[in-house]
């Protein structure tokens, strides 16, 4: 008798959860949503969530949406966290209020790069402090405008600190403050260090998977986009193109996500002697372009370049693996003892394995 009651209070209390709020949509209303919509954004006045950082995109592919989850991927040192920045900056110059977090670096650190990003100054001179004086005069201005801009937008950036949270560093608590400060987009660099909500998992993709579905979950119930960082496995130089089973760790980020662009930064400069990163796109929503070239020279200028061709793609991926194997060919003894050169050492294998 007792665990039949018990039984019937659980059923009662699903059927006051299930009827207590209703978020659930009729036929007639979702349907005129869409016409509403869609009429909206033919004349302009729908523009998504925000535009790409590189207008073309836009133009090929639309906005950025309200349920977006964005993640650039890459091997290490490939220039991801600049690309994040560089759209969080853009994102900041629309006048939308943005959030960030960051397990890579400092939250000085954070700052300096969108400083230099938002004044377009030279990154090196500004890290420095060699800027000339014509170029430290135009950065100090800027700066003046933009602090009068955030006083007056209180909201319109904040940068997210960790340190009170003592390892802790979970999407409910990155979701609290980004509602809290009313964000209109979100960003994660590192998302892949963050706590997961269940502090009892011990393996590494139970843990990301996790974090991956409380992000995914958080975007839905916020309509606010994701942006974030992720590193790509060592089997990612076997592919000719961006493929979502190339994200490291956990296959969660690749199932939950709605765009995913593989970061590699090109070898050879442009003849203009500057340098250049591929996007290649290996998941999205009803993009019909494979990837695009940016410029990527830190602060100055991460404008659109061109969009890539398949046999721009597959040589991009090819010089990377291409770089791997280098390091054995060239003598470069790598210690087994140490992580990071075991896994340069292990990659270097798959590559030219790949490439036989």
């Amino acid at each position: 008798d007792a665990i039949v009651n018990q039984s019937k209070m659980f059923m009662d209390n699903v059927s006051r959860v299930g009827t207590s709020r209703n978020h659930d949509t009729d036929g007639a209303r979702g349907l005129t949503g869409v016409v509403a919509t869609y009429d909206k954004r033919k004349s302009g006045e729908d523009k998504g969530a925000a535009m790409w950082p590189w207008r073309e995109l836009t133009r090929q592919v639309g906005p950025v949406l309200q349920d977006d989850y964005i993640i650039y991927y890459g091997r290490p040192k490939q220039m991801k966290s600049w690309l994040l920045f560089n759209q969080a900056a853009d994102m900041i110059l629309q006048d939308l209020p943005i959030t960030i977090y960051t397990k890579e670096m400092t939250i000085e650190s954070v700052y300096q790069r969108l400083a230099g990003i938002i004044a377009m100054v030279p990154y090196m001179g500004l890290r420095m402090a060699q800027l000339t004086p014509e170029i430290e005069g135009r950065f100090k201005d800027t700066m003046a405008d933009m602090v009068r801009r955030f006083q007056q937008q209180k909201d319109l950036l904040w940068v997210l600190s960790g340190k009170d949270m003592g390892g802790k560093d979970t999407i409910s608590w990155f979701r609290s403050k980004a509602e809290r400060y009313k964000s209109r987009a979100m960003f994660i660099d590192g998302m892949y260090l963050m706590s997961p909500e269940n502090t009892k998992l011990v393996k590494t993709n139970e843990r990301l998977e996790n974090v991956s579905r409380a992000a995914r979950q958080m975007v839905l119930d916020l309509k606010t986009p994701l942006v974030c960082t992720l590193q790509a496995n060592r089997q990612a130089a076997k592919h000719d193109k961006g493929e979502l089973d190339e994200i490291a760790m956990s296959d969660a980020f690749s199932q939950d996500c709605t765009v995913a662009m593989r970061v590699i930064r090109d070898k050879a400069r442009q003849p203009d002697g500057k340098q250049t990163v591929s996007l290649i796109v290996a998941g999205a929503r009803e993009w019909d372009i494979e990837g695009i070239r940016v410029y990527a020279e830190p602060c100055t200028d991460f404008g659109f370049h061109s969009i890539l061709s398949d046999k721009e793609i597959a040589k991009a991926k090819d010089q990377e693996s291409a770089d791997l194997e280098k390091k054995v060919a060239a003598g470069n003894k790598l210690d087994p003892r140490t992580s990071t050169r075991k896994q340069e050492a292990e990659a270097a294998a798959a590559a030219i394995v790949a490439r036989q």
